[in-house]
């Protein structure tokens, strides 16, 4: 596979993921557990979507772990910061200051230096930004794992995915689900949280698997998905609150389908990409995934508070990610026409 089509289907995914992650937060109603028949179905398109974070680090990993092969470490950090930090840093600093004078959320009375900085550092001074924090240190990381040789990266990047499997995911997930009460402190640090994704990304993006591989890797992922979906549901009703034995990035149903979503980009996201339609849609919308996940909140935000819409209507949940994505687009189609634009929206 050469390099034009892992970018079609990098592109393809990212597009998708992006607009996932607009769902996700137009569906967290989630977050607040009930019986009724809202809940439900709100449960299910949580867990449907929750593939789009670890998606994300995946493709940072297909697209980053080569960057000595394009650049120096220095100006792999000045496009990192360009392109990452400073819209980051800009759009925290503005969502902050759009809480306090347009939805009156907050007052300058409680906004500290400290404040300011301790939000930048988190990333909650606009509650979705939480994402960034272990981006940037995934950023930083990655050097050390790029520096591995090339024909020595599939049996290294493997050895730790593996073990960082067994050691920090399966067994912490069988001993947490079947209550087996084993105490232990065991566990992988090098690979582990969110840049396991980074590394899996690049070894399912590098190598091809056969059929029997990747049928199993669909067939678990669906698993996965139904654990998330059935499981949660049950436990939930039967607690009366949520129940997160089976939610989360890092645990294994998750990581499962997941990982199958990224496998079924690879190997049938070119084979759409072949229609010329979907072809121009992705590298139209491709443009606008970042400045997407940075400006998205805001509308919903706006639109909550001005409009009050049922956010329990499972019309707005589907819905109303459309106008919060074609507003996006048009307020980054506009601040791009400014000179500060390629900084704050790149």
């Amino acid at each position: 596979m050469n390099r034009s089509e892992r970018v079609n289907y990098l592109s393809l995914l990212s597009v998708i993921s992006a607009y996932a992650v607009v769902m996700v937060h137009t569906n967290e109603i989630f977050y607040t557990f009930s019986h009724e028949r809202y809940w439900f179905t709100a449960n299910i398109m949580e867990q449907i979507l929750l593939f789009a974070v670890p998606v994300f680090f995946m493709i940072s990993g297909a697209t980053l772990i080569d960057f000595y092969d394009r650049y120096s470490l220095k100006e792999y950090f000045l496009k990192r910061t360009r392109k990452t930090l400073i819209p980051y840093i800009f759009w925290s600093l503005f969502g902050l200051l759009f809480q306090v004078c347009f939805l009156h959320w907050k007052s300058f009375d409680n906004i500290t230096f400290l404040h300011v900085i301790n939000g930048l550092l988190s990333g909650n001074l606009v509650d979705v930004y939480w994402f960034f924090i272990p981006l940037f240190c995934i950023y930083m990381e990655i050097p050390l794992f790029a520096a591995v040789e090339k024909k020595k990266r599939n049996t290294i990047y493997t050895l730790i995915v593996a073990c960082h499997m067994v050691f920090n995911v399966v067994l912490p997930f069988i001993n947490n689900v079947f209550g087996l009460g084993i105490n232990s402190t065991f566990s992988i640090t090098i690979g582990s949280g969110y840049l396991f994704y980074v590394m899996l990304g690049y070894l399912i993006d590098r190598n091809e698997l056969d059929k029997k591989t990747r049928i199993t890797i669909y067939v678990l992922g669906l698993l996965g998905l139904l654990i998330k979906i059935i499981g949660t549901y049950s436990m939930s009703i039967k607690a009366d609150s949520i129940v997160w034995t089976y939610w989360g990035y890092q645990n294994l149903p998750c990581i499962l389908y997941s990982v199958s979503i990224f496998t079924l980009g690879k190997y049938y996201g070119n084979r759409l990409l072949k229609s010329q339609i979907i072809s121009n849609v992705v590298v139209f919308f491709s443009r606008y995934t970042y400045p997407l996940y940075l400006i998205h909140r805001l509308i919903q935000w706006s639109i909550n508070q001005y409009f009050q819409p049922n956010t329990h209507s499972i019309i707005y949940r589907l819905g109303c990610p459309v106008p919060i994505t074609l507003v996006a687009m048009l307020i980054t189609k506009l601040l791009r026409k400014s000179k500060v634009g390629k900084y704050i929206v790149p």
